[in-house]
Formats: C-alpha cells, structure tokens, sequence
C-alpha cells in the first residue's frame, strides 16, 4: 500500500471514529445516568401554528450558523491557525517519525488490554455489588 493509499485510510478511520464516537458515549451513559435521557427528550415549541421540537430547533440553528461561517470565511481558508502550513507540516514530520518505530500490532495489542482491563474491573465491581447485596438482604432476612 502506497503511503498516498495509507494516508487516505487512516483518514477515514479517523473522521469514522469522530462520528461514531459522540454515540457510542451517549450510548453508554443513556441507561446508566436518568438525566441525560430528560435532557435529550423531545421537548416541544409551539410558534403559530409551526410545532418543531427544540432539538430541531437548535440543530437547525447550528447548521444555519455553520453554512453562515462557511460563506463568510470561504471554507475557514481565510481563518487563522495557531500554526503556520510550514510549522504544521514540520510537526506532523516530527510525530510521523517520532511514532514510526511503534508497530500497529503493539498499538492494537494495548487497545485490547486497556478494553479487557476494564471489562475485568467492572465484572469485579458488579459481583462485589452483586454480594454486598445479598448480604445485606440476609441480614435483613435475619432480623
């Protein structure tokens, strides 16, 4: 694979892991935190006879307001950066070869100890929860 073709991929898994990642953490706190369900429901407004919900109303605003900034700023190409082209370019050549000694299979193998780590820890959690329960529902019982 050319580096052209392996850029292009790293790329896309990139702006895949961007889109994915707000649901996969809304996912996961969507059942285990009540507030957070209140606060994305629905939540109707009324102008009129026009019924929208505020979500859309907000999400519409956003894109009104990015569509807004687009125009006005020809894509963001004429916003400033913190960085100069050539001081971006030097350290993205900095970290490219900072990192190139790092093997994919090194980075995929600590991924998955990290992931198996805190499955562990919460299977732990669960059946320590799990038994201070009982225990405590068999004093009950006793009583």
């Amino acid at each position: 694979m050319s580096w052209l073709q392996r850029t292009a991929c790293e790329s896309l898994l990139v702006f895949a892991a961007g889109m994915v990642l707000p649901l996969f953490v809304l996912a996961l706190v969507w059942s285990r935190l009540p507030f957070v369900r209140n606060f994305i429901r629905p939540r109707e407004v009324r102008i009129g006879r026009w019924r929208n919900t505020w979500t859309g109303v907000v999400s519409g605003a956003l894109m009104v307001a990015v569509g807004v900034l687009l125009i006005a700023t020809n894509g963001t190409a004429s916003l400033g950066s913190a960085l100069g082209a050539p001081d971006q370019v030097r350290l993205e050549s900095w970290v490219m070869t900072a990192t190139s000694a790092v093997p994919d299979s090194l980075v995929v193998a600590a991924t998955a100890l990290v992931v198996v780590g805190v499955v562990a820890i919460r299977m732990l959690l669960k059946r320590t929860s799990a038994s201070t329960d009982q225990e405590a529902s068999e004093v009950e019982t006793d009583s």
